[in-house]
């Protein structure tokens, strides 16, 4: 039995080894965009303290709307972020799940391009996205919130309800390094 649980230990371990190398490498640009054609993602900065400042908030909306996911990466471009006033929580209106009803929040609004690019290839003269990979998602209406979660940490996040999908541009350049 002893021996079982020190392999199922050294599994975890192992896991989870992988997962903090990853992070790791992520959050010092090793070249997660470089497949895409484009910048890695902006790493999160460590926010300390209970209040928050307007360049924190932006740079926390942008790291964690930033992403890789399944066979796309997601980036930010133009990205403006207004905040408002903190106050208090309103159980009708703050329902993220993660949120400290004890704490205070601050309201954002702004606007950005969120760029949606696939992986580059280029097998020949016919077969190739070079250049085209991306989708451009104009955000110019976004509004959101910045708070605090159970465990301390900030969250930022804004969404434009109110972009049509006719703006989405298509079979674009992915963003600048």
């Amino acid at each position: 039995m002893a021996g079982m649980f020190v392999r199922v230990w050294r599994g975890v371990l192992v896991g989870l080894g992988v997962v903090v190398m990853s992070g790791l490498a992520l959050a010092q640009g090793q070249g997660a965009g470089a497949p895409y054609g484009t910048r890695d993602v902006t790493p999160c900065p460590q926010v300390l303290g209970a209040t928050l400042t307007q360049p924190v908030a932006q740079k926390l909306f942008q790291c964690e709307d930033e992403k890789l996911a399944g066979t796309y990466i997601y980036i930010d471009t133009d990205l403006t972020v207004q905040m408002a006033a903190a106050r208090k929580v309103n159980p009708q209106s703050d329902t993220y799940t993660d949120l400290d009803p004890n704490s205070l929040v601050y309201p954002i609004r702004g606007s950005f391009t969120r760029y949606q690019c696939s992986k580059v290839f280029n097998i020949d003269a016919g077969h190739t996205n070079v250049g085209k990979n991306c989708d451009a998602h104009p955000q110019p209406q976004a509004q959101g919130l910045c708070y605090r979660t159970t465990f301390g940490d900030w969250k930022c996040k804004m969404f434009d309800r109110v972009t049509d999908s006719s703006t989405v541009r298509t079979r674009v350049a992915p963003p600048g390094n």
